[in-house]
């Protein structure tokens, strides 16, 4: 009888410690979260730290263009959104010419292009139809505003379908997260031989957070005249005289370094 009674007492004094433990957390309140900021993935990451601010790119020019400016037939600059014509470097038919011709599979025979910044690869696009042509993107993270990420858009397009399934992969020398220099070759420009004249690199800033384009308006002056002697003789929107800029009209949210409308930024 005793042992049933000690039992007993045990039991009455394990429920009672339940209950009580019960009571206490019910009068704890509950711990609510703070609320979260959001930041892109890509700016949580740590070799995304080093990126200067973009509003460095005003005054701290690049000299390194995207491609060798002697290879540069035509291009324009960026305009404001009523009539956007992105970036872009047309390659000439003598570039192909220079190489080995059609059909050749070797990337380095064809015309290197290069980091324009120290930076990190955020992405590869290795081929993503367009039209009737298929094309190929490396994107360079080379600053930040805030909490977004800005990176440098190369878009290459060799105006034709891709050859075969994964042609173009073999043009693009560095992958997703790289670290790279300015200066240093980041891919090859394919250059179809009957499609070279056309063949061209749309190039912009480019928000890693919503996609929003901006001009890249981070060379020296002298590329910037430098890609200005090589336009194609002719106006914008017709009767106007391109100016020597990267981006033309822009409205304050097109401008990559203050909140203010711009004509011309060099």
């Amino acid at each position: 009888m005793q042992s049933c009674n000690h039992h007993y007492r045990w039991n009455m004094k394990k429920t009672a410690i339940i209950l009580l433990t019960l009571m206490m957390v019910a009068c704890v309140p509950a711990v609510r979260s703070a609320p979260q900021i959001r930041i892109p993935p890509s700016f949580q990451s740590p070799e995304y730290a080093t990126l200067p601010e973009l509003t460095t790119f005003a005054t701290n020019k690049s000299d390194q263009f995207l491609v060798d400016l002697a290879l540069v037939s035509r291009g324009n600059p960026y305009m404001v959104s009523g009539a956007i014509i992105p970036m872009s470097v047309r390659m000439s038919i003598l570039i192909n010419l220079a190489g080995s011709g059609q059909g050749d599979t070797a990337p380095d025979n064809y015309p290197p292009i290069y980091a324009v910044a120290d930076g990190d690869i955020s992405s590869i696009t290795e081929s993503l139809r367009v039209g009737q042509n298929d094309r190929y993107g490396i994107y360079l993270a080379i600053a930040h505003a805030g909490n977004t990420i800005w990176s440098f858009e190369y878009s290459i397009e060799p105006f034709a379908p891709e050859p075969s399934p994964g042609f173009y992969s073999k043009f693009i020398t560095v992958h997703a997260g790289d670290k790279v220099k300015k200066g240093q070759i980041i891919g090859y420009m394919y250059l179809p031989f009957a499609q070279a004249d056309n063949s061209h690199i749309h190039f912009e800033l480019i928000s890693e957070d919503d996609g929003k384009m901006k001009p890249p308006a981070i060379f020296t002056r002298e590329l910037v005249q430098q890609f200005h002697d090589h336009w194609q003789e002719g106006g914008i929107e017709g009767q106007t005289e391109m100016p020597v800029c990267m981006g033309w009209m822009l409205a304050a949210d097109e401008n990559p370094f203050a909140d203010t409308d711009v004509d011309c930024i060099p």
